[in-house]
C-alpha cells in the first residue's frame, strides 16, 4: 500500500501550475474514460489492482490531485485514505452483453466517470477514479477515468498500462512546460488553430450540429474490428498509388472516414511528444494538438502521410470555411473528428487469473452529435474502430475502410 502519514493535519501538499489550455478550454471537457470487462473474481482483482495502484501513486502522487484555481494540488506523500478516495468497488447491473450506447449512458448517468473541470473545481473532487463494478456470472468491469484537465490520451494510457500487476512503474514528468502552446502552434498550423478557436467557426459548427442535438436527425453508432488482411492491402496500395514509402493504419482509417463522411474540415488528434521542442515521451499532461485538415490533405492516405512528413505541418491549402459564406450556402460546415486511442494502448491492464473480454473507450452519447471515429484497442493485438456518424451507414463505412466483423453483435446491434 501507499505510505501512510500520521494524520491528515500533518499532510504536506504539493502544487503544480496547469498549462494555459488546461486551466482554460479543457476545463469544460469530461474525463477520459474507458471500461474493461473481465471474467474472474472481482474481490481478488480489487486487492491486486489496489496494491499496484499504490505503487503507481507513490511514484506519481499527482494522480491524487484535485483542482485548486489554476493549479492541481495533491499530497506530497499519498496516504491509504487518498488511495481509497480513488479506488472503490460496487455492485453494477452492467454487462458486456449489453448495448455499448446503453453502457456509456449508464456510466454518465450514475457518475462513474470523472466529471468536467468546472465541477471538479467546485467540488474539490479527485481528478482520478478507478471503479470496479461487480456483476453476475463471474464478470466484473474496471472503469478507469482521469480528468482531461490533467491528462491527455497518452498520459491516460501510460498510467493504465502501469496498473497491470508487476508492470514497470515510472515517475512521469508532471511539471508543465509553458512554452508548449506557442511552439505547438508554430508546428501544427497557427492559421488553422486560430480559425478553429474563432467565434465564427464555433458558431458555424454549433448551428450545423443543432439538428442532431435536438434529435431531428439520427446519429448512428457502430463498432468494427480492423481486418488485418484488408488493412495490409490498403496500406500497400495507398503507398504505391501515392508515391510514398509507407502509409500507416491511422492514415488509411482517417482518410477513409473523413472522405466517406464528406467532411469539409476533418480534425485529427496529434500527440506532440517528441515533435515539439522540450516535450519528452515521458511527460504527463496535455501535450497534444488537433490538426484541421481539408481534402487536399486527408483525401488519400498518401497525401496525409506527406503532410505529416514535413514540418511545420500544412494542414490545409484551400481557404478555411467562413460563417458568412456558410450562412448563404457558399460553403459547407460538414466536419468530422478522428482521435486515435490505439496508438497508446499497448497491452492494456492485464490481471492475473482474469480473462479480459473487451476494452472500450467511453463517450457520452448525448455529446456525440457529429461524425466521430475512435480507433482503439479492444484487446491486445487487436485494432477496432467506434464510429458515430450522422449520414454514412455501416455499408459505406466498410466500403471506405478496411473493416471486418462487428466487435460484438450485442454491443453494436
Amino acid at each position: 500500500m501507499a505510505k501512510v502519514d500520521t494524520g491528515d493535519e500533518l499532510k504536506q501538499m504539493a502544487s503544480i501550475a496547469l498549462l494555459k489550455d488546461e486551466a482554460g478550454g479543457l476545463m469544460q471537457e469530461l474525463g477520459i474514460t474507458t471500461i474493461s470487462f473481465y471474467k474472474g473474481d472481482s474481490k481478488r482483482a480489487l486487492d491486486i489492482i489496489k496494491a499496484q495502484l499504490s505503487k503507481v501513486v507513490e511514484s506519481n502522487p499527482w494522480l491524487c490531485a484535485h483542482l485548486d484555481g489554476k493549479d492541481m494540488k495533491f499530497p506530497a506523500v499519498p496516504t491509504s485514505g487518498d488511495l481509497d478516495n480513488i479506488c472503490i468497488s460496487q455492485k453494477s447491473p452492467l454487462t458486456s452483453k449489453g448495448s455499448y450506447v446503453t453502457i456509456c449512458t449508464e456510466i454518465y448517468t450514475h457518475k462513474l466517470n470523472v466529471p468536467d473541470g468546472y465541477t471538479l473545481l467546485k467540488t474539490k473532487g479527485p481528478c482520478t477514479s478507478l471503479k470496479i463494478l461487480e456483476m453476475d456470472d463471474n464478470e466484473f468491469a474496471v472503469v478507469f477515468s482521469m480528468s482531461h484537465v490533467i491528462a491527455d490520451g497518452r498520459t491516460y494510457y501510460d498510467v493504465l498500462n502501469m496498473l497491470t500487476p508487476g508492470a514497470d512503474v515510472v515517475a512521469l514528468v508532471s511539471t508543465r512546460v509553458d512554452s508548449f502552446r506557442e511552439n505547438m502552434r508554430k508546428l501544427c498550423g497557427e492559421k488553422e488553430l486560430v480559425w478553429a478557436d474563432s467565434p465564427g467557426a464555433m458558431a458555424m459548427y454549433t448551428f450545423a450540429m443543432m439538428p442532431n442535438m435536438l434529435g431531428c436527425r439520427g446519429v448512428s453508432c457502430s463498432g468494427f474490428y480492423v481486418d488485418e488482411e484488408k488493412n495490409t492491402a490498403a496500406k500497400t496500395a495507398g503507398a504505391k498509388e501515392g508515391g510514398v514509402a509507407y502509409v500507416s493504419t491511422n492514415d488509411v482509417l482517417t482518410s477513409g472516414f473523413m472522405t466517406v463522411t464528406k467532411s469539409r474540415i476533418g480534425m485529427m488528434g496529434l500527440d506532440c511528444r517528441g515533435k515539439v521542442s522540450g516535450i519528452g515521451q515521458d511527460f504527463a499532461g496535455n501535450y497534444v494538438s488537433a490538426l484541421s485538415l481539408d481534402d487536399t490533405t486527408f483525401g488519400t492516405p498518401a497525401s496525409l502521410r506527406k503532410m505529416l512528413s514535413t514540418t511545420p505541418y500544412k494542414p490545409t491549402t484551400k481557404p478555411l470555411p467562413g460563417f458568412c459564406r456558410w450562412m448563404v450556402g457558399l460553403d459547407s460546415a460538414s466536419f468530422s473528428m478522428v482521435t486515435n486511442w490505439s496508438s497508446f494502448a499497448r497491452n492494456l491492464m492485464q490481471l492475473t487469473d482474469c480473462d479480459l473480454q473487451v476494452h472500450l473507450p467511453v463517450h457520452n452519447p448525448a455529446y456525440c452529435v457529429y461524425d466521430l471515429m475512435v480507433p482503439f484497442t479492444p484487446a491486445p493485438g487487436k485494432v477496432g474502430v467506434i464510429c458515430w456518424t450522422t449520414k454514412a451507414d455501416e455499408d459505406a463505412l466498410k466500403t471506405a475502410m478496411p473493416l471486418g466483423d462487428r466487435i460484438s453483435n450485442e454491443l453494436f446491434p
